[in-house]
């Protein structure tokens, strides 16, 4: 896993990424929801500046959550700063004791990146001065402009070397595993296939379904209210449905370390013996589990588009119907062709950016309750997650189709 010094080089050379592209009016909030919650996160474990806190929150209270195109300079600037909050958060003895010279470096850091990020919303929007959330993120460009003038350079150790560990054996290894094996697939042009969409989808739900329960209980640190249950389950739905690919459809190829480690996770979800995570530090690997869901949906949904956008689909020629046939007296029933245009690509993709929403949102209602109970200086590691029930869950809806699907879900 990345280190704190590596994860501020990276947030660097976003914020001077960003700076370069064009960005219209329409965009420039984009994404400013996501910034909020993780740069308040991240102060509020190394100590925040009394003036930058209100406008972060006031942020987060009045603004509209409007997200940021996946593969953009502005969302990868939001997960950043979200890693990094995790990633602090699980070391807190040691950054309670960091010398002040690091944590105020890395305080600058954060905040000087922050303002960049505005200054580049606020030229963008120049056509609308009086805005409301115009407004807010001006206050916030003129309370960070400071810490912009603060050079970047590397963090005393141990503060800069910091990083997010798995426990061997446990929760957070699994789920890690899983991330990046799914990660270097959906990212490739050559492995990526349809039993990898369908089963990255299958095991988001599964995460949603488990996260689900172990929020429930009243008593929990991180326990949500009624409305964000609703939110996960209804995440958990909306990622079965995105698993479950028409059996007309497929996209060849075989992907046996995305199944073991898939495999893997599952094992670890049926391991444990208890309904509800009942310590805090077994809640905190459950939403560390519950994040980096939210960050593999978004690398499924962007895959899933470039997959489209490329004719990468093959359509079963009986699906086509006769007409197809007729126009191509070659083609046999039993045969499969490059997709020549049917809806089945944008029904996927609309399937998969209801579930990446159902996703955000329950996430959101999780970083709130996070951002609403904690105080500054407080955080807690994330340990294995022991005591999560198994999802009971269907990759496919029940239908006279079900076998049929699942076929082609090993494929």
């Amino acid at each position: 896993m990345a280190t704190v010094d590596a994860l501020l080089a990276a947030l660097h050379d976003r914020t001077g990424e960003l700076m370069t592209q064009p960005t219209s009016p329409e965009a420039a909030m984009l994404g400013w929801h996501r910034l909020a919650q993780g740069t308040i996160r991240i102060l509020a474990t190394i100590g925040p500046p009394p003036d930058v806190m209100p406008i972060l929150q006031k942020m987060l209270r009045d603004m509209v959550r409007r997200d940021a195109p996946v593969d953009s300079a502005m969302t990868a600037i939001g997960y950043t700063l979200g890693v990094l909050a995790d990633t602090l958060n699980s070391h807190p003895d040691t950054v309670n004791h960091a010398d002040h010279a690091s944590r105020g470096q890395l305080r600058s850091c954060v905040l000087g990146a922050l303002h960049q990020v505005a200054m580049v919303t606020l030229t963008a929007m120049h056509t609308d001065p009086d805005s409301r959330d115009r407004r807010l993120v001006r206050d916030l460009a003129d309370a960070t402009e400071a810490a912009s003038y603060v050079p970047w350079r590397a963090l005393h150790e141990p503060l800069g070397g910091l990083s997010l560990g798995p426990f061997p054996g446990s929760l957070d290894e699994a789920v890690d595993r899983w991330a990046d094996n799914a990660t270097d697939i959906l990212n490739s042009r050559t492995r990526i296939t349809s039993y990898a969409f369908q089963r990255t989808a299958a095991t988001i739900a599964r995460i949603c379904h488990a996260a689900a329960i172990a929020f429930a209980d009243p008593l929990a640190e991180r326990h949500v209210d009624g409305p964000g249950e609703a939110a996960m389950v209804r995440a958990f739905q909306a990622w079965q449905i995105a698993a479950d690919w028409p059996p007309e459809v497929r996209l060849g190829g075989r992907t046996t370390e995305l199944r073991h480690r898939s495999r893997e996770l599952d094992e670890a979800f049926a391991a444990q013996h208890l309904v509800q995570a009942e310590t805090p530090l077994q809640q905190d690997a459950m939403f560390t589990a519950l994040v980096q869901a939210e960050k593999i949906a978004a690398q499924h949904q962007s895959a899933l588009i470039r997959v489209v956008a490329d004719g990468g689909l093959w359509i079963s020629v009986q699906a086509l119907g006769p007409a197809y046939q007729t126009r191509h007296p070659g083609a046999s029933r039993a045969h499969w062709v490059p997709d020549p245009g049917t809806a089945y690509g944008a029904t996927l993709i609309d399937r998969g950016e209801r579930a990446s929403r159902e996703l955000r949102a329950a996430v959101d209602h999780v970083e709130q309750r996070e951002v609403v109970t904690r105080s500054p200086g407080q955080a807690h590691s994330p340990t294995p997650c022991e005591t999560v029930a198994p999802a009971e869950h269907s990759l496919q809806r029940t239908s006279t189709t079900v076998a049929s699907r699942a076929r082609n879900m090993g494929r």
